[in-house]
């Protein structure tokens, strides 16, 4: 849930890659379709809260979280609710602009969150800092890289987002985007090694074409991998 990019190919390919960034020994189930409603949403599982940091709607919406928001903070240890559960709303609420407008995040500890609807190909990004909801609508044609502000710097995010945009100059593959997120620093790519007893301890990549859309995931010490297709009606978009 730490490091995440967003590429749109030439040919209308949506490629979204996450690297999670976590205590490795926080238990974790491989993604499978749960139903939220009348919708089916695939997503791995955290066993401790119940909740994900990404998701892939059965009507190509997709959504991950990153923890924090703009700068670092003070964790109160306490929050109303799990962040993982916030993204599960999304698909708890009849559109996007309803929980984006109507979500309450009191007491919700910072994060980032990224969501794209293939029905209007349109891709929002909500920051809560404690204080405020900060909305924005972003350019899909153009890429997006993201760090966690708990991890990482903003300056040291923005040296990696410099690299993978050079990158992008010369290969926009979805396995080349894989290899980069899945490769160490010293192979040139986004793994975190130990630090505090946080790793990099697995890569999701969201690959939506016109009709459907796959979740792959990828646990790094136990080289699994596991894959969910969806398909949808063109009407959606």
């Amino acid at each position: 849930m730490c490091t995440v990019s967003f590429v749109k190919k030439d040919n209308g390919e949506v490629i979204l890659t996450s690297n999670r960034d976590e205590k490795t020994h926080r238990a974790t189930l491989p993604p499978q379709d749960y139903s939220i409603g009348a919708k089916k949403v695939a997503f791995p599982k955290d066993e401790i809260a119940g909740g994900t940091w990404i998701a892939l709607g059965d009507d190509g919406t997709f959504c991950c979280l990153l923890n924090g928001a703009f700068e670092k903070h003070n964790s109160k240890g306490n929050y109303r609710r799990s962040r993982g559960q916030i993204v599960l709303d999304v698909f708890r609420s009849p559109t996007v602009d309803d929980f984006i407008n109507k979500i309450d995040l009191d007491n919700v500890e910072p994060f980032t969150l990224i969501i794209y609807q293939s029905a209007t190909q349109k891709l929002n990004l909500l920051v809560w800092d404690e204080k405020e909801k900060h909305i924005s609508d972003l350019d899909i044609n153009e890429p997006h890289f993201w760090g966690s502000a708990t991890l990482y710097t903003k300056e040291f995010t923005d040296v990696r987002r410099k690299q993978f945009f050079e990158h992008l100059k010369n290969d926009k593959e979805e396995q080349s985007i894989f290899q980069k997120h899945s490769s160490t620093k010293e192979e040139g790519g986004f793994v975190l090694n130990n630090r505090d007893g946080i790793e990099t301890v697995s890569v999701t990549q969201i690959i939506l074409t016109e009709l459907k859309g796959s979740m792959n995931y990828f646990v790094l010490d136990e080289k699994s991998k596991t894959k969910i297709t969806k398909e949808w009606k063109k009407e959606l978009l």
